[in-house]
């Protein structure tokens, strides 16, 4: 679970410098050359995509919960059990 947290951190920090860039770009370039703008903005745009599309891959609390509701609804108690084991 951290590992995933840690990961759509770091992926919503490269969105923040992508639009960053993107908005640099728009108050730069476009002004000036709004065909030299499109081309610059190709890659930054497709990086975004591919990112958005990473973080909507990401389990929300609602999967999570979801998946311990099925494993608590399965009848097998032998995972809480077990962790009951190391208590003291």
């Amino acid at each position: 679970m951290n590992e995933d947290l840690n990961r759509l951190r770091v992926t919503m920090e490269q969105m923040e410098r992508l639009l960053l860039a993107l908005n640099d770009l728009k108050e730069n370039v476009l002004p000036k050359d709004p065909g030299l703008f499109a081309t610059m903005a190709e890659g930054p745009l497709e990086d975004l995509e591919r990112l958005r599309k990473e973080v909507q891959e990401t389990p929300t609390l609602d999967d999570v919960y979801a998946i311990l509701n099925r494993r608590h609804s399965s009848g097998k108690h032998d995972q809480a059990e077990r962790h009951n084991e190391h208590q003291p």
